[in-house]
């Protein structure tokens, strides 16, 4: 199966978008299951339009292909940020993961033909932490390896992280010379005591609690509400 029906790799004359699905969450620490993400995603592109009639265009007519999947079952995190680096070929790389860490071969594959690239990540944890668990590569740590190897980096939408990441993210922030540099336009999100609403239960016993419809932290308004069925387990990196 290949997303959305898309050419084989060799039907396209001309480098352009690949995807390429890397199915592995060996690191993941909280619920593993995202290695089967690429396989879901060209599952569900079979029920989705490829005609968008907004900017006229199909992507019947986009001439990318789909790679297939890496073979990465059972690679440690090293050896896989490798395979992921020596299969990029020339074009556009669409990775379909897959956990984070899977970024940083693609990365560093990049890195070497365009120098002057940025990362943008948009995400709620920072995965700044130098080591998590006694691993220095794992999806917790993977911003910082990018930042290791001097790419800069802009991140949105975080929402927590480590008191020891915070502080390694504020002096990227505001370099005094040559090393990493995170973008200074980014900010915590967190929504203030006195705003967070009240918590109720829902017919199902679970705990709903529901926001004010006024501004929180981060400027953004309206309501939103979340619903929780099990804890936190612990250990789970917040960054």
């Amino acid at each position: 199966m290949t997303f959305l029906g898309s050419r084989p790799p060799g039907a396209v004359r001309e480098p352009g978008p690949t995807l390429i699905g890397v199915p592995y969450d060996a690191t993941s620490s909280f619920r593993r299951g995202s290695r089967w993400g690429p396989a879901a995603i060209r599952m569900a592109s079979e029920s989705i339009e490829t005609y968008n009639p907004v900017i006229d265009r199909d992507l019947a007519q986009v001439p990318f292909v789909d790679g297939g999947d890496l073979q990465v079952e059972g690679l440690d995190p090293e050896h896989m940020v490798r395979a992921v680096r020596r299969h990029l070929g020339p074009g556009i790389p669409i990775l379909l993961g897959g956990e984070h860490t899977i970024t940083l071969g693609a990365v560093q594959a990049l890195v070497a033909r365009h120098h002057d690239l940025v990362v943008i990540q948009w995400d709620a944890h920072t995965d700044l932490r130098s080591e998590y668990q006694g691993n220095p590569v794992c999806h917790a740590t993977v911003m910082r390896r990018l930042l290791d190897g001097g790419c800069p980096l802009v991140q949105l939408g975080i929402a927590c992280c480590s008191r020891a990441a915070s502080g390694f993210r504020t002096g990227c922030s505001t370099p005094s010379g040559p090393g990493p540099s995170i973008s200074a336009s980014t900010s915590m999100c967190s929504i203030p005591q006195s705003r967070r609403g009240r918590a109720t239960r829902s017919r199902t016993g679970r705990r709903t609690r529901t926001c004010s419809p006024r501004s929180n932290a981060c400027g953004a308004t309206g309501s939103s509400a979340w619903t929780s069925s099990r804890r936190r387990r612990p250990g789970t990196p917040e960054d």
